[in-house]
């Protein structure tokens, strides 16, 4: 039974790995918004698979967080990607104060969601998860917050490197 469910384990990630790959090679064959939403997916699939090698080692990206003193943030993007990040922080330690989307009369979260035109609460950090247009959204933020604005891409690539002090 064991062997049975080692199997399909693998085999399931076998066919993620295929996926991302295709999705990959279909991009460099794309153009204009067909070829920005193929590399968008393959980005959102890149963070998630690590981000499953992360919890696959029984850890928790609340780590990268409390590792470097963050203990509330914001979250910018509160569709599938920022609801996962706010799933998993649940009862970490780590707290989501609220969230930033622009279609923030909208949006569904646990959390208040303001917009851009808001005057947005303190927080230790903002985590994008719109991670295919980081620079352009953090240009945007920089100029409403005043605390260190954080790609989601970063917490899960950057997870085990070192925290510099």
């Amino acid at each position: 039974m064991q062997m049975r469910k080692t199997a399909t384990g693998v085999l399931q990630l076998l066919a993620a790995y295929m996926a991302g790959v295709g999705i990959g090679k279909i991009s460099a064959t794309l153009k204009g918004s067909a070829r920005e939403k193929a590399d968008k997916f393959y980005s959102y699939y890149t963070i998630l698979n690590e981000w499953m090698k992360i919890r696959e080692r029984g850890r928790s990206l609340a780590e990268f967080f409390s590792d470097r003193g963050i203990r509330t943030i914001a979250v910018y993007g509160i569709a599938d990607m920022g609801r996962h990040l706010q799933k998993e922080l649940e009862g970490s330690g780590v707290e989501i104060i609220y969230a930033i989307d622009r279609n923030a009369g909208n949006a569904r979260a646990a959390v208040n969601v303001y917009s851009l035109e808001d005057e947005l609460p303190l927080v230790d950090a903002v985590v994008v998860t719109v991670t295919y247009d980081f620079d352009n959204i953090k240009k945007m933020l920089e100029r409403q917050v005043k605390c260190p604005i954080i790609s989601l891409e970063e917490v899960v690539l950057d997870f085990e490197l070192p925290r510099v002090v």
